[in-house]
């Protein structure tokens, strides 16, 4: 099978809005760009596809007839080792930030915490675990993934040349039906048998599901390497796809809330860690089109700046890992600025130097450019959070009964005839509980013209404030655990659960004004 450049162009566009989104998902930034990044389309998103079309390649790449079993063993084992040594490098670049933010701009150790759990109370113990692959940290799912999937192939294939493709994607359907019985907590229970205290991360997505996936993929990458597919295109098979992406278009979008079909049914259906069917059927029509189109113009999906990360997409995922880590702190502390989005994609536009450093350094050892690079980029991230840190008010807390007064206004209130319930806590109160120093309830316009709270005296405190949409003075919360009320911590924190008392905690030493962003997430 020859190189097919749409495929590189449609991979390199699955990269870029993977990391549009993962850099506005851990710096917690918002911004309508997210409404062509974030399943647009449907409910499916770039993650699915890139898998799909690595599976696709590497069902034909690596059943050529002039590997025999055992050279695809050893071809796929390599491979494997290959995608896991870029995996570890990344691993430690990732710790090697961690570790020099705790001593140069410590006030994002939480954001970064948040992402790479128990990095901080047991770093030797997430490392050993992240390295097998067992601990998976926020953004680090797809690589272990796809090097045990790697580890599979060379079964796969060989089942495949016996005809056995029924009996394959048989066993695989069944495993997706059954993936979700292995729970993240029965994990922990094993491991907390070996580490004490130590709660490991499965990921987000579940291999289990995500298999079928690539046995898919694998299995007509097989075919299309030996040119045994079917008559796979027809009319009414393209007419279906069409109907049923336009219908899922729509209700994704909208269309039919006065049915009762809104995204949180669709999302139901459509689950993504476990791959839910209807993320399954979108997913499937799209490519039926997308293939359909390939084969009868074949140059149509080409870009050539898209095919060049394409054509080196493991060494452009694995920089996205690293990078975003490293972008993280300083996007979260401009994430509310007018100049968020200029910053964001310059980190975007980093996708191209990996790429361009394979290119590069074909044929010689490339060692040295990636040291270089790396070196380069940590110094300069650094560089720019330092001095980001240096202009934080480090006042002292001054001792004595000094009160000063603390204006608060709430920013992004969407619902004007509901009330915002403003509560403020001491430093010694529970946060999940009644505060000691203020609980109101007032109108959106007092809270977005400004609250004073005219004697504050000097401490620490934590602000929380939620609109009260369904009038029980509670924050009512979805199925999911999600707030469906919008609220807002003081410090804007970046949110991927709730928060730790640390990181919506600020000092209070001097009049000051405090601005809150809501979090509307339904």
């Amino acid at each position: 099978m020859k190189r097919i450049p749409a495929l590189d162009s449609i991979r390199g566009l699955l990269l870029l809005l993977m990391t549009i989104n993962h850099l506005f998902w851990i710096s917690g930034g918002r911004s309508p760009v997210q409404y062509f990044t974030s399943e647009p389309l449907g409910p499916f998103g770039p993650a699915e596809g890139f898998v799909f079309i690595s599976a696709l390649l590497a069902g034909a790449i690596y059943s050529r007839d002039a590997l025999s079993n055992a050279d695809v063993r050893t071809k796929a084992f390599h491979r494997a080792l290959t995608l896991y040594r870029y995996h570890i490098v990344c691993l430690i670049a990732v710790f090697i930030w961690f570790l020099a933010s705790k001593y140069t701009f410590p006030m994002h150790q939480n954001l970064l915490a948040q992402n790479f759990p128990n990095l901080l109370t047991a770093p030797l113990e997430t490392l050993l675990f992240s390295a097998a692959l067992i601990n998976k940290p926020n953004y680090f799912d797809i690589l272990p993934l796809y090097i045990i999937f790697m580890l599979l192939l060379p079964l796969l294939i060989a089942m495949y040349r016996k005809g056995l493709f029924l009996v394959v994607l048989g066993a695989s359907v069944l495993l997706w039906l059954a993936s979700g019985t292995i729970s993240e907590g029965q994990l922990n229970a094993v491991v907390g048998s070996l580490s004490e205290g130590t709660a490991l991360s499965a990921g987000y997505f579940d291999p289990f599901a995500w298999q079928l996936l690539f046995v898919v993929g694998s299995a007509i990458g097989f075919q299309l390497q030996h040119g045994n597919l079917i008559r796979w295109h027809h009319p009414f098979l393209t007419f279906l796809s069409i109907a049923g992406i336009s219908i899922m278009f729509a209700a994704h979008h909208g269309a039919f809330l006065n049915i009762g079909i809104h995204r949180g049914i669709i999302y139901d259906l459509a689950d993504k860690s476990e791959l839910g069917w209807l993320r399954l059927l979108t997913l499937s029509m799209w490519v039926y089109l997308i293939a359909l189109t390939i084969s009868k113009f074949p140059n149509a999906l080409t870009f050539r700046p898209l095919s060049y990360i394409g054509r080196h997409s493991l060494h452009v995922f694995t920089w996205q890992t690293a990078m975003i880590y490293f972008a993280a702190p300083l996007l979260a502390e401009i994430r509310f600025e007018p100049f968020y989005l200029a910053v964001m994609f310059g980190f975007v536009t980093s996708l191209w130097v990996p790429a361009w450093i394979r290119e590069f350094t074909k044929g010689r050892s490339s060692t040295q450019y990636w040291g270089a690079a790396i070196t380069a980029g940590i110094g300069g991230l650094l560089t720019l959070n330092v001095s980001m840190a240096s202009t934080a008010d480090n006042s002292p807390l001054l001792a004595g009964n000094e009160k000063f007064p603390l204006t608060i206004k709430l920013k992004d209130v969407r619902e004007p005839q509901d009330p915002v319930i403003l509560m403020v806590y001491s430093e010694f109160d529970d946060i999940n509980a009644m505060p000691s120093i203020h609980w109101q309830k007032y109108t959106p316009e007092e809270v977005v013209e400004g609250i004073t709270l005219n004697e504050l005296a000097v401490g620490k405190y934590v602000v929380f404030a939620f609109q009260d949409r369904d009038k029980d003075e509670l924050v009512t919360v979805a199925d999911n655990q999600i707030p469906i009320e919008g609220f807002g911590y003081s410090n804007n924190p970046s949110l991927q659960g709730p928060p730790s008392k640390e990181q919506v905690t600020f000092t209070h030493n001097k009049a000051a004004m405090l601005t809150i962003h809501f979090n509307n997430w339904y």
